[in-house]
């Protein structure tokens, strides 16, 4: 147990939206244009100063032509830089990208992930399942869900970490939903047209 605890603990560092408060907040209904470019909002929630630095500044521009959603994470820290893209496919094609969760780059610099990606109702809803190595091999369920509010000023990034088993036993440490974390990010460019 105290393994799980020390790796929940890795990923509340590593994922910079994990301490967001998860309070109800209405959303666009149906899929959402997300094009724009967007920062993230410590101030909406519980902020992460004191925890993580009030230096860390991370941007998302993002290009969204349906069924392709292109994000482009920027984050800038202590005076250095790390830029991370994904694409996902709405259509439920499937996708391979860089995972946008921190593992250990010094051993793991090019892990990616395969995932699926669907729209469920407002919220675009992205499923896969992640390497995390500690002392030893990890692997966790994640979904990842994007939804607009009304406003169409701020982007609400939710993630879900459940049912962490070990690579070579692959039996479950701990069942269910392990936690849940809401990152909120403010519009500070406008949407563009989106080309057909």
């Amino acid at each position: 147990m105290k393994f799980v605890i020390v790796c929940l603990g890795l990923l509340w560092c590593c994922d910079p939206s994990f301490a967001q408060d998860a309070r109800k907040i209405p959303t666009v209904p149906g899929p959402a244009d997300f094009t724009g470019s967007w920062v993230f909002d410590e101030s909406n929630g519980n902020s992460n100063k004191g925890k993580r630095g009030s230096s860390r500044e991370i941007t998302l521009a993002i290009t969204h032509r349906e069924p392709e959603i292109r994000i482009t994470r920027n984050i800038k820290e202590k005076g250095r830089e790390r830029i991370n893209e994904v694409v996902y496919y709405s259509d439920g094609r499937g996708e391979t990208n860089m995972t946008s969760l921190r593992t250990f780059a010094a051993t793991n610099p090019d892990e990616k992930v395969t995932s699926e990606t669907k729209w469920h109702g407002n919220k675009l809803v992205t499923k896969y399942s992640m390497r995390w190595n500690v002392s030893a091999d990890l692997y966790f369920d994640v979904v990842e869900a994007w939804e607009l509010v009304p406003d169409r000023k701020t982007l609400i990034h939710t993630t879900k970490y459940s049912n962490p088993r070990s690579a070579f036993h692959k039996t479950i440490v701990t069942s269910g939903v392990m936690d849940e974390s809401k990152g909120f990010y403010r519009r500070i460019s406008p949407a563009t047209v989106r080309e057909k």
